[in-house]
């Protein structure tokens, strides 16, 4: 019950907590059995979360036809109306012509992995919804890239989730270390999954809230139903920050083609 306690506190209000905290109590103290009727329990095989939608943007923005400044504006519109359950991440990507000083090399084996979830064609930008459930590519102005993108989330918005993800960090210097609690709710068990945490910089606030500044992962074979785990990933480095720290987990199926759940705090 220590674990619903903790996964709960970030989901339900403060009063809700203390009526259902004195029914546990009463039920503790009596001679039935405790049912596994409360949501907030991962042993029940109703329980869920609100499904978060990680939603990554691969641009460019050294192309001076400021394409990709249009949908990384819309995205951020996107994200206000939506917040919190978008968890927004920017992965700068150079081209043959337009070098970008923010691009990291680690955006590109996850770029190629999703263009072939789709029709491998690539392009910038290019946004990709929860990895390869949606995708929105290009972008010819402001208005018509939030309509576009509120198109894709049709459906995600109201999904639910079987896992629920923390994460907490220690800090030394520039180094980040995340430790990573993750909850397999319902009654399956979960194979194969990658924790991926990815660490971000809000270099501006016009078109540069969530830029990728580094990258870890860990592969996990096996949740059982009704059990929660918890995982140390390999660190992070935040060299020469300008800017706000975030740090975004979510947790994906191997091949990466889906995301299940994530989280975003700030550092």
């Amino acid at each position: 019950m220590d674990y619903a306690w903790r996964f709960a506190k970030h989901n339900c209000a403060r009063p809700a907590f203390l009526v259902l905290l004195i029914g546990l109590v009463v039920l503790l103290f009596s001679c039935e059995p405790l049912e596994r009727d409360n949501p907030l329990d991962p042993q029940n095989p109703n329980s869920t979360r609100p499904r978060k939608i990680v939603v990554e943007a691969f641009v460019n923005t050294a192309n001076p036809l400021q394409i990709n400044e249009f949908a990384l504006e819309a995205l951020y519109q996107v994200q206000d109306r939506h917040q919190p359950q978008l968890l927004v991440l920017e992965y700068h990507r150079d081209t043959s012509q337009y070098p970008d000083s923010l691009a990291l090399a680690e955006s590109l084996s996850p770029y190629l992995t999703y263009i072939n979830l789709f029709d491998g064609q690539a392009g910038l930008p290019d946004i990709f919804f929860n990895a390869g459930m949606r995708r929105v590519q290009g972008a010819s102005s402001v208005g018509n890239s939030i309509t576009r993108l509120e198109n894709a989330l049709n459906g995600l918005l109201d999904q639910t989730s079987r896992f629920a993800v923390e994460v907490e960090t220690t800090r030394q210097g520039d180094s980040i270390i995340p430790t990573v609690t993750v909850a397999r709710l319902g009654v399956d068990e979960a194979r194969n999954l990658i924790i991926k945490a990815v660490l971000s910089e809000q270099v501006d606030l016009q078109y540069l809230r969530h830029v990728v500044v580094d990258v870890s992962s860990l592969p996990v074979t096996r949740i059982a139903s009704g059990t929660f785990q918890s995982f140390t990933l390999p660190e992070l480095r935040a060299l020469n920050s300008r800017g706000k720290l975030q740090l975004t987990v979510y947790l994906i199926d191997r091949d990466l083609s889906e995301i299940y759940q994530g989280v975003q705090i700030d550092l």
